[in-house]
């Protein structure tokens, strides 16, 4: 990264130069006053910062490079459309930079065959910059906050001063509507300073997560693709102030894809009942998300009943066209590139040296996750300067364009009067952004729906005044729903919701034997211990299946799941609905196919 600290982009009276090149050609930068070398490398796993150095222009000539940060960290990296983005953080101490507040920085990044040096490449030849921000106004409490109990107190004051000076002549009625307006607004207005100054400050370069950059908006965005062949194709850059750093983030695809999971999820839990039976067993476990065209991987092993390796094959009957399997046992991959979206069933077969079969049947969830929301920023119509523009109408991009963000809204469905605007982001188990889940709203078809963009944000227009249910789902997840109270005319925020895949470990229930099984579920563990979920089918066990037309149809088998929602820290978050009692998050969803 190229920071210049004394002027725009290549107008600084010194520094050095520099080249930076994609596939159209090579940019010649100037004015460079400092350069940021952040040394990657990648394997399957991920990226990893190996060290960061800076150096210093002098005399037109690059000094010796100093050392930022040294030793390895692991990057973090999120997935859409199976194409894997590495966020390439770091933090640069503003002591080595020795900038002053209210000096502009401008950034360039260059990589091997890519380059970011405007906002938004091919649309102009702006700066990519930031402003220092003053030490006092990015504290984390700038000015003494005003509760709500003061506020609400402080109004009702206003008011009775207000009564009193309309009763005596001496105060206009609008005039109290204005100061009142006037202070609440400047409370709101410090809480949200204060908000922002706090948020900056929880920015890390070592948590492997970009959810502390929620609500950071892009300095500059590249198109895809526009590399040289065979390197990173820069997508973004991020930066902000905290703490006396420069935080900045990098995002780029080095190439790496998803493989739809794991190749292999872990070694499948067996009950005592089925480590006791003559039949062969699957001792491992696939991915159950997938995306549409890209490569879908699952490394399978199967013993028999004294544990050696024994052949799977596909049973062609009841699974896709498409899936293949190779190598040889224990080495067997099954693969597959789903062409159509939705949840399809894959059947496994293995076969011991008796003759004796087992099968492993499961339902793959395919999302196509390559034509997402863009932000919202891109497409808001500018409101013309010194017009009073209605609040529907500033918003009415988002579901009134030819691709709109939100689709299939029913004509005529949102009112002047009552408009507003949902808000809020997603995010996977581990704590990054989900792209791709869909928004709805329960009960109101006429809202149409919309997606999770990269950043696992969304936004949505509804008719406020009330309570609305927020429902969100995503292809092989489990859905959720929260509860949003709307106002009118006005944006309204949705806490964060977690949305966990169905649990890849189940049992087969054989109710043909007339002899007690169990459901054996993978041992979970996190802050409150290790635990396992454990369901006994006795003897005699019926089961009878309701279809869709009414009729009814006995089962012989079953395959069952359980999904715990509530592991980890973030376990409130994943619940399906809000707990209303305290204390009370525990949650499981048992499946039966």
């Amino acid at each position: 990264m190229y920071i210049d600290t004394d002027g725009g982009a290549n107008s600084g009276p010194t520094g050095c130069s520099a080249t930076v090149q994609d596939a159209s050609g090579s940019q010649t930068l100037s004015g460079i006053d400092y350069q940021v070398h952040i040394d990657t490398t990648q394997d399957t796993t991920g990226a990893t910062v190996n060290a960061v150095t800076l150096a210093t222009c002098s005399n037109n000539a690059w000094g010796s490079p100093a050392p930022v940060e040294s030793g390895a960290r692991k990057l973090a990296s999120t997935t859409a459309a199976g194409k894997i983005t590495e966020h390439i953080e770091a933090a640069i101490p503003m002591a080595q930079l020795g900038v002053k507040p209210g000096q502009y920085l401008t950034l360039n990044v260059g990589a091997s065959g890519d380059y970011l040096i405007s906002p938004v490449s091919g649309q102009g030849n702006g700066s990519i910059g930031l402003t220092v921000p003053n030490p006092q106004a990015s504290s984390a409490t700038p000015v003494p906050l005003m509760s709500a109990a003061l506020i609400a107190a402080l109004a009702a004051a206003m008011a009775v001063a207000g009564w009193w000076g309309i009763k005596t002549g001496r105060i206009k009625d609008n005039a109290v509507v204005a100061i009142c307006t006037i202070v609440l607004a400047s409370s709101a207005l410090v809480t949200g300073v204060v908000s922002a100054a706090n948020a900056l400050s929880k920015l890390s370069i070592h948590d492997t997560s970009i959810a502390d950059w929620a609500g950071i908006s892009a300095l500059a965005t590249d198109p895809e693709g526009d590399n040289v062949l065979n390197t990173p194709d820069l997508m973004a850059l991020y930066g902000a102030f905290s703490d006396g750093q420069l935080f900045i983030r990098i995002d780029a695809n080095a190439g790496r894809t998803d493989s739809g999971g794991p190749v292999v999820s872990g070694n499948r839990d067996l009950s005592p009942f089925e480590k006791a039976s003559d039949l062969p067993r699957f001792v491992s476990v696939p991915g159950l998300t997938a995306q549409v065209h890209a490569d879908w991987k699952y490394q399978v092993r199967a013993v028999d009943s004294q544990g050696t390796p024994v052949a799977v094959e596909v049973v062609g009957a009841s699974t896709p066209a498409g899936v293949t399997i190779s190598g040889a046992a224990p080495e067997q991959m099954v693969r597959w590139a789903p062409s159509t979206t939705g949840m399809h069933r894959i059947t496994l077969l293995a076969r011991d040296g008796n003759g004796k079969t087992q099968t492993q049947q499961f339902l793959l969830g395919v999302n196509d996750d390559g034509k997402l929301p863009p932000d919202p920023k891109t497409r808001a119509t500018p409101l013309p300067p010194n017009v009073l523009t209605s609040f529907k109408d500033s918003t009415k991009f988002l579901y009134d364009d030819t691709d709109p963000i939100q689709k299939d809204v029913a004509a005529g469905t949102i009112d002047p009067i009552r408009a507003a605007v949902l808000r809020g982001r997603i995010l996977d188990k581990n704590g990054n952004p989900l792209a791709g889940a869909t928004i709805k709203i329960q009960g109101h078809p006429e809202y149409g729906y919309t997606q999770t963009r990269v950043d696992g944000w969304f936004d949505m227009a509804v008719n406020g005044g009330g309570w609305l249910t927020v429902h969100v789902e995503k292809t092989g997840y489990l859905s959720a729903q929260r509860k949003v109270n709307t106002p009118w005319r006005d944006w309204a925020f949705a806490d964060d919701v977690v949305l966990i895949p169905f649990d890849n470990q189940y049992s087969q229930i054989d109710l043909t034997r007339n002899e007690l099984q169990t459901y054996w579920g993978g041992e979970n563990t996190d802050y409150r211990g290790a635990r396992r979920t454990t369901i006994v089918f006795p003897a005699g066990t019926k089961a009878v299946a309701e279809m869709a037309d009414g009729s009814t149809q006995n089962l012989e088998q079953l395959t069952v799941r359980v999904s715990e929602y509530t592991i980890g820290e973030n376990g409130p978050q994943t619940m399906p609905g809000v707990a209303h009692h305290r204390g009370l998050h525990l949650g499981r969803q048992l499946l039966c196919r």
